[in-house]
């Protein structure tokens, strides 16, 4: 499977996928393909308070896709890009009620030396880290239910594990 990177747009396949703050796509570092499992990884700049919104594209729009977006290691978004649609897909918030959503908001990260945090749940492993992650799927014609998710508040990581990361989202 074919892959490449452009400043701002890492592209896999058929598939495009992208982070804005202020309208304006970011730039990306370190680009790494991972072909055993389909992934490619990368960083991104990050400011503190700062709103963003996950990008997608499918640029063939040949199936049926699902975009679902993980924030620091919690799934809290999926859209689906239906066959034909060849349009790019913006997410800037998960739904956390039938009347309410929480915007994408980068948050700092607050470290501390208190060695009760090195022990941390599996999921502070992927504090930091937007993963966005495709899926060619089948509908049906069943009505689909809304799922409600929220974004987890933000963390105190113990200093040793912080791995250089700058952000969380809050």
């Amino acid at each position: 499977m074919a892959y490449y990177t452009q400043n701002t747009r890492l592209s896999f396949g058929e598939h495009d996928v992208w982070i804005t703050v202020d309208d304006r796509e970011v730039n990306h570092y370190a680009a790494s393909l991972d072909e055993s499992n389909r992934t490619i990884a990368c960083w991104i700049p990050s400011e503190n308070g700062k709103p963003f919104a996950v990008c997608g594209q499918n640029m063939l729009g040949q199936h049926d896709y699902a975009l679902i977006i993980n924030l620091d290691g919690h799934p809290c978004s999926s859209h689906h890009m239906p066959r034909g649609w060849t349009r790019e897909r913006s997410v800037s918030y998960c739904r956390t009620s039938a009347t309410e959503v929480r915007d994408f908001i980068f948050g700092s990260i607050e470290s501390t030396d208190d060695d009760n945090y090195l022990d941390r749940p599996a999921s502070m492993q992927n504090v930091g880290e937007i993963k966005v992650e495709i899926y060619r799927i089948a509908l049906s014609s069943r009505t689909v239910s809304i799922a409600f998710t929220s974004i987890p508040e933000t963390e105190k990581v113990h200093e040793r594990s912080k791995k250089a990361i700058d952000h969380q989202v809050k």
